[in-house]
């Protein structure tokens, strides 16, 4: 499966978007992933620091990853809403790519969109 930054590079250069939802249940994650599944689009579950803290990251990422390979589907989980890299960088290392958490793709919502850029460039 592709990464999540190969998706969104695919989908700036065809000019289209990839949808992006934050949750903090896992009922929210099942409607966002079957309306996904029904237009074999893929998804983006987005967790904010709170609902990071409510959920559970490495709670969240099994079941994004469980759900993903249940239905060989291209789910990616990313760091939303994140005031600090520290904060960013807190994702749990086992989980699987191709989790935003892991892929350096890094939105600082404290932090310039220009300076973002830079940061998610910048790492390989």
């Amino acid at each position: 499966m592709k990464t999540f930054r190969e998706i969104l590079t695919e989908a700036d250069q065809s000019g289209t978007a990839i949808g992006h939802f934050n949750i903090s249940d896992l009922a929210a994650l099942k409607a966002v992933v079957s309306a996904a599944r029904e237009r074999g689009v893929p998804v983006a579950i987005g967790l904010s620091e709170s609902e990071r803290k409510f959920m559970g990251t490495r709670q969240a990422a099994a079941l994004v990853r469980s759900t993903r390979e249940e239905h060989s589907q291209p789910i990616y989980l990313n760091a939303d809403h994140t005031h600090s890299l520290s904060s960013a960088e807190e994702a749990p290392a086992p989980v699987s790519i191709p989790l935003s958490l892991t892929d350096p793709n890094c939105r600082l919502s404290r932090t310039s969109q220009k300076r973002n850029r830079q940061l998610s460039l910048s790492k390989p």
